[in-house]
Order: C-alpha cells, then sequence, then structure tokens
C-alpha cells in the first residue's frame, strides 16, 4: 500500500560523477521550455516532408531583432529560476552581426528584481575556439 508522505535528505554530492550528467538534461529542459516558440529559436532547416520536421537551434539564443532577444532572455531567467538556477549577469555577454546594430540588452539578477545591463562582445570564444 501507499505510506504517508516523508521528507528525503539524499542529495548528488559536488564531485559526483552523476553531478554533470544531471545539470545537463536540467540546463536541457530549461532551454526547451524557456525557447519553445519558433519565433524563438533558429531555424536550421525548414520541414522538408511528414518524416522529416523542420530543426532549430536553442542551445545559444539567436534573434534577428533586439525585442526578440529581449524576450529570450526574460523568459530563460523566469524558467531557470523556476527551478533554482539563476544567470551569472557578469558572464553573460551579447554579440551583435554586424556590430554596429545596437544591442541594448537587460536581464534580472538573483533577486529577481535588479536589472543589469548585459556587457556587448566584438568575439565570442568558446573553449579557446572562436
Amino acid at each position: 500500500g501507499l505510506s504517508d508522505l516523508f521528507d528525503t535528505s539524499s542529495r548528488v554530492l559536488q564531485g559526483d560523477t552523476l553531478t554533470p550528467f544531471l545539470f545537463v538534461l536540467l540546463l536541457d529542459w530549461v532551454l526547451r521550455t524557456a525557447l519553445h516558440s519558433a519565433n524563438d529559436s533558429f531555424l536550421l532547416r525548414r520541414r522538408i516532408g511528414r518524416r522529416h520536421g523542420e530543426k532549430r537551434l536553442s542551445l545559444v539564443l539567436l534573434s534577428s531583432s533586439l525585442e526578440g532577444a529581449q524576450r529570450q532572455i526574460d523568459r530563460l531567467v523566469e524558467v531557470a529560476s523556476s527551478v533554482g538556477l539563476v544567470v551569472n549577469t557578469l558572464q553573460t555577454e551579447v554579440l551583435s552581426v554586424p556590430a554596429d546594430i545596437p544591442a541594448d540588452l537587460t536581464c534580472r539578477g538573483a533577486d529577481g528584481h535588479t536589472t543589469t545591463r548585459l556587457a556587448r562582445c566584438q568575439r565570442f570564444t568558446y573553449l579557446g575556439g572562436l
């Protein structure tokens, strides 16, 4: 039969080999939930037929408009905070192509009230690659 509800205190320890895998699963859910709209992702390939649907990229935030980019950031912060994650505004940067396009984007901080203007960068380097 069913027992009464009870609290557990079992956690994944820092350094446990399961930790990165669980984080990637959680981050994947956050991105898919936050950027589920067709307007909020980048179309890689259009739908070819019933068996080959369209492919969209939502690993990074890509937008063709300033309003769309701000909407993506706001939604990402909202969904991430629902599972206890916080967007680090000190390590989040904006790259616009071409570079002279105005891109003043803001992000809410961990407290949910403080708004920080995101820094701009001229090049994007990830794990040593440009």
